[in-house]
């Protein structure tokens, strides 16, 4: 979907006024993957806007894992695909989807 229809793009969406941040990344990551996920760790907390000139955002990035599910693209992503954090380009997606994935790389020493 738009605005970075076509881009790389990590699991995410918005936060129900009643849910707590981790929670909604576990429920974001089932709705968009089919997939139940752990998590593991707090990877970083960035600050973009939705789209250009549209609301400011603040992300929080975990790192997780599977624990279960059945991994299918669901909601609004067009595909899901499994990509070797090196091959990963720099420059797709949102700001904060670029700033996750540079932070990433470094915690997993890539």
């Amino acid at each position: 979907m738009e605005p970075f229809k076509g881009q790389y793009d990590v699991v995410g969406g918005f936060m129900e006024a009643w849910e707590l941040p981790e929670a909604a990344a576990i429920r974001e990551a089932k709705e968009e993957t089919g997939l139940d996920v752990r998590i593991t760790s707090l990877l970083g907390i960035y600050v973009d806007r939705y789209g250009e000139g549209g609301d400011y955002t603040l992300n929080i990035h975990y790192v997780g894992e599977v624990i279960g599910g059945t991994e299918r693209a669901m909601d609004d992503v067009a595909e899901l695909v499994w990509v070797p954090i090196a091959d990963v380009p720099q420059d797709s997606g949102s700001q904060s989807t670029q700033d996750g994935l540079r932070d990433l790389k470094k915690y997993l020493g890539k």
